[in-house]
Protein backbone atom coordinates (compact mmCIF):
# COMPACT_ATOMS: atom_id res chain seq x y z
CA UNK A 1 0.00 0.00 0.00
CA UNK A 2 1.58 3.41 -1.32
CA UNK A 3 0.23 5.53 1.51
CA UNK A 4 0.98 2.62 4.57
CA UNK A 5 2.69 5.28 6.65
CA UNK A 6 0.67 7.92 6.01
CA UNK A 7 -2.54 5.70 7.29
CA UNK A 8 -0.43 4.54 10.44
CA UNK A 9 0.20 8.21 11.41
CA UNK A 10 -3.54 9.35 11.00
CA UNK A 11 -4.62 6.27 13.36
CA UNK A 12 -2.04 6.98 15.76
CA UNK A 13 -2.91 10.62 15.91
CA UNK A 14 -6.72 9.81 16.46
CA UNK A 15 -5.79 7.33 19.05
CA UNK A 16 -3.79 10.52 20.43
CA UNK A 17 -6.64 12.43 20.51
CA UNK A 18 -9.26 10.13 21.80
CA UNK A 19 -6.33 9.82 24.56
CA UNK A 20 -6.42 13.05 25.35
CA UNK A 21 -10.25 13.52 26.06
CA UNK A 22 -9.73 10.38 28.53
CA UNK A 23 -10.49 7.85 26.45
CA UNK A 24 -8.42 4.31 28.04
CA UNK A 25 -6.73 2.92 24.73
CA UNK A 26 -5.38 -0.31 24.65
CA UNK A 27 -3.02 -0.19 21.15
CA UNK A 28 -1.44 -3.55 19.84
CA UNK A 29 1.24 -2.21 17.36
CA UNK A 30 4.17 -3.00 14.96
CA UNK A 31 5.56 0.44 14.20
CA UNK A 32 7.31 -0.06 17.73
CA UNK A 33 8.69 4.05 17.46
CA UNK A 34 5.49 5.23 16.13
CA UNK A 35 3.44 3.80 18.89
CA UNK A 36 5.78 4.82 21.53
CA UNK A 37 5.55 8.28 20.13
CA UNK A 38 1.80 8.81 21.39
CA UNK A 39 2.25 6.51 24.63
CA UNK A 40 1.70 7.48 27.73
CA UNK A 41 2.52 3.68 29.16
CA UNK A 42 4.21 0.44 26.86
CA UNK A 43 4.29 -2.75 27.66
CA UNK A 44 6.24 -5.29 25.19
CA UNK A 45 4.64 -8.29 25.35
CA UNK A 46 6.58 -12.01 23.98
CA UNK A 47 5.07 -14.97 23.58
CA UNK A 48 2.36 -13.57 26.11
CA UNK A 49 4.58 -12.24 28.72
CA UNK A 50 5.10 -8.81 29.69
CA UNK A 51 9.51 -9.00 29.19
CA UNK A 52 9.40 -4.94 29.75
CA UNK A 53 7.01 -2.04 31.02
CA UNK A 54 7.14 1.12 31.77
CA UNK A 55 6.51 4.90 30.39
CA UNK A 56 7.19 5.27 27.05
CA UNK A 57 10.05 7.44 28.01
CA UNK A 58 11.31 4.61 30.38
CA UNK A 59 11.23 1.82 27.87
CA UNK A 60 12.26 4.19 25.26
CA UNK A 61 15.78 4.76 26.72
CA UNK A 62 16.54 1.21 25.68
CA UNK A 63 14.79 1.32 22.33
CA UNK A 64 17.29 -1.05 20.79
CA UNK A 65 16.02 -3.96 23.36
CA UNK A 66 12.72 -3.18 22.46
CA UNK A 67 13.17 -4.11 18.59
CA UNK A 68 15.49 -6.76 19.63
CA UNK A 69 12.64 -8.34 21.14
CA UNK A 70 10.41 -7.59 18.39
CA UNK A 71 12.80 -8.96 15.66
CA UNK A 72 14.71 -11.90 17.57
CA UNK A 73 12.16 -12.92 20.23
CA UNK A 74 14.69 -12.33 23.37
CA UNK A 75 14.88 -9.66 26.11
CA UNK A 76 17.60 -9.68 28.90
CA UNK A 77 16.35 -7.01 30.97
CA UNK A 78 18.22 -5.55 34.00
CA UNK A 79 15.02 -7.10 36.43
CA UNK A 80 16.54 -10.55 34.93
CA UNK A 81 13.62 -11.45 32.60
CA UNK A 82 14.91 -13.52 29.75
CA UNK A 83 12.38 -15.04 26.77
Amino acid sequence: MADHDGLVDRLLDAVRAAADRGVGVLLVEQHVRKAMAVADRVQVMQRGRIVMEGTAAEVGADIGQVERAYLSGVVDDERGRTT
